[in-house]
């Protein structure tokens, strides 16, 4: 969270909000209709294929309580990261019975095809747009790469506190360790743990959810890319800048940070909008355009996904 503000704090340090306001003022609405249809297909290719993954695992849960648990996931992220993958697998299991470790190797798999295609994202448009990229690396990530690497090599206090605080922990959870470690040894833990896992060689039809990966992609693509015809001044950006937004944009939104990674994807948005040519005013105001309608599509509909689970009896033990 201190990271978060403190990079929101870094981009918008030197805004002119009046400006800012004016811009977003201006706004047009209707592609915002269309940057929601985006999202919700995107959203929608996302759970037919988690869906496709668990009845690969031998399961077959309602596909409305798939995607309630998906959403409940994106609204537990934004406050707690990385919880949000514990929280849908909860829910699975509440409401469809569905193994809470099969869950949750079904859940890594999704992660680890979700690397692999925004790495294969990342190497194309460094292809196609490396001086752009290259100047954005160089004036912004090497140099705080640089200060982190010499803060970590030349500093031997940071190894000393984090062996000493790892060693507090195990001595004060030791007995919670043994615990898992003998949960672990459990052949039913490791069989359903290893049942979600292996759900991907087991797909009945593997080239669509090949297929609802691209769209999830697109989708992605296309809730950038539309925002940038909210605004006229953004709207003469080509698909090279939706590309590129959509390659850093998708790093920044994997960075641990409330808020659907607040600050850091209004930073790497804006500084990169500047490369091609759009004034600081614009390429904070379309940050905040794209940011600000998935963070409220996640919490309202993941919100209201919320409150059904809690006030609905559980439908399997």
């Amino acid at each position: 969270m201190a990271l978060g503000i403190f990079l929101f704090y870094k981009t918008f340090q030197n805004s002119d909000f009046g400006s800012i306001f004016q811009k977003l003022q201006s706004v047009n609405y209707w592609w915002l209709l269309a940057v929601l249809a985006s999202t919700i297909v995107g959203h929608w290719a996302r759970n037919e294929r988690w869906h496709m993954l668990l009845k690969a695992s031998e399961q077959n849960p309602n596909r409305w309580q798939v995607f309630s648990a998906m959403m409940i996931g994106y609204f537990v992220n934004l406050g707690i990261p990385r919880l949000g993958e514990i929280s849908r697998s909860v829910v699975i299991k509440k409401k469809e019975g569905v193994p809470f470790n099969t869950t949750i190797g079904t859940v890594i798999i999704e992660r680890v095809v979700d690397i692999i295609s925004l790495l294969l994202v990342v190497i194309t448009v460094a292809f196609f747009e490396y001086e752009k990229i290259k100047t954005f690396l160089i004036q912004h990530i090497f140099p705080i790469l640089s200060k982190l690497g010499n803060l970590i090599l030349n500093k031997a206090l940071f190894s000393i506190i984090g062996i000493t605080l790892l060693l507090i922990i195990t001595f004060v959870f030791r007995q919670k360790l043994i615990e898992v470690l003998k949960k672990l040894t459990q052949i039913s833990f490791i069989a359903n743990f290893k049942n979600g896992l292996l759900s991907i060689f087991r797909l009945q039809h593997t080239s669509l959810f090949f297929l609802y990966t691209i769209i999830i992609w697109i989708g992605y693509f296309l809730t950038s890319y539309l925002c940038f015809f909210t605004l006229t001044e953004s709207s003469t950006l080509g698909l090279e800048a939706g590309f590129v937004v959509l390659a850093f944009g998708s790093i920044s939104r994997s960075l641990p940070i409330q808020g659907g990674s607040m600050g850091a994807y209004h930073f790497t948005v804006t500084q990169i909008l500047l490369l091609f040519g759009i004034s600081q005013v614009t390429g904070e105001s379309i940050a905040i355009i794209i940011h600000s309608t998935q963070l409220l599509f996640q919490a309202i509909v993941g919100g209201v996904c919320c409150i059904i689970f809690f006030f609905t009896p559980n439908y399997k033990k």
